[in-house]
């Protein structure tokens, strides 16, 4: 049986870039050993890395034998962080999810029962708009730089 370790997440905040790098491979290889000494593994096609802000360069994150690149987005618990917390990314994923389930519905628009049809919407799109949207509610058009 193998348990994994998800959902941990590390962050530190400095204007050295450096620094930062040095507290979180830190942390990483403490986190690493914690997994091993708890018999759990941790889960490396998971690991995901941003730097918030204006970027000045690029981490050398790495657990165990692990890389860590940094990519411009990341995906925590089902929103799409962007670097500059624009969330446009994630408005676009929400619009891809919620265009199919709605072309699925449009397809059944003959066969369904109105109600039934009412009770696909609450349960399989709804959701997708109320899901965190204190944090992303504010983004789009102009949010984007000019």
């Amino acid at each position: 049986m193998i348990n994994y370790a998800d959902d941990t997440k590390i962050h530190k905040s400095d204007e050295n870039l450096a620094v930062v790098e040095a507290q979180i491979n830190q942390d990483l290889m403490n986190t690493n050993t914690w997994f091993k000494e708890n018999g759990m593994r941790p889960n490396t096609e998971k690991y995901q890395a941003t730097i918030l802000g204006p970027n000045k360069g690029e981490l050398n994150l790495n657990c165990g034998n692990t890389n860590i690149d940094t990519s411009e987005s990341i995906t925590l618990l089902g929103i799409t962080i962007d670097q500059k917390l624009k969330f446009d990314i994630h408005a676009s994923n929400i619009c891809r999810k919620v265009g199919r389930q709605v072309n699925v519905l449009n397809r059944l628009k003959n066969t369904l029962p109105i109600k039934m049809k009412e009770m696909c919407y609450l349960a399989f799109i709804l959701p997708h708009f109320q899901y965190c949207n204190k944090s992303w509610h504010h983004c789009g058009q102009q949010n984007t730089e000019k």
